[in-house]
């Protein structure tokens, strides 16, 4: 039982720390942004879904799909 709240709690510590260091990049500015392949709508779209667990990865996936060409069939 102990360990499923311990686990229950890191998981939720983790997520935590997920969105502020999402948060921490809104404060560089754009190049720095560019360079690691983000922009502040990323960001704001993967930190506005309460239901993302994982919002790096998700402000990334944003990232590619809004730069991804334009293939036509």
């Amino acid at each position: 039982m102990l360990t499923l709240i311990l686990t229950a709690l890191k998981a939720r510590y983790d997520r935590w720390q997920d969105r502020r260091s999402l948060r921490g990049l809104m404060e560089k500015d754009d190049r720095t942004l560019s360079d690691i392949g983000l922009t502040r709508q990323d960001i704001a779209a993967a930190l506005s879904n309460p239901d993302i667990d994982d919002t790096r990865a998700e402000a990334f996936r944003l990232s590619r799909l809004a730069h991804r060409p334009f293939n036509s069939f």
